[in-house]
């Protein structure tokens, strides 16, 4: 591997994912965490309270660091009823 690339791993369909890739959880995953609905969850990234990348498809990919930082932040409980 050389210095520029990015450590990747082989998929079941026989495709590279760059690490980075590997560990971006979806709007469903996030909002099981937090514990509200996904469409909250684009809400809440729409308003620049959650950092996402849009994937090609136009969904929301968001880190597990950031779903980390998130949860510290508590907006968990921003999103209980």
């Amino acid at each position: 591997m050389t210095p520029n690339q990015e450590p990747c791993t082989l998929v079941a369909v026989g495709r590279r994912v760059p690490a980075t890739r590997r560990r971006m959880l979806s709007t469903g995953r996030i909002a099981a965490a937090l514990g509200c609905s996904r469409e909250y969850v684009s809400r809440l990234i729409a308003a620049g309270r959650i950092a996402a990348e849009r994937t090609t498809g136009g969904q929301y990919r968001v880190t597990r660091y950031e779903l980390e930082r998130v949860l510290d932040r508590g907006l968990r409980a921003a999103c209980t009823p």
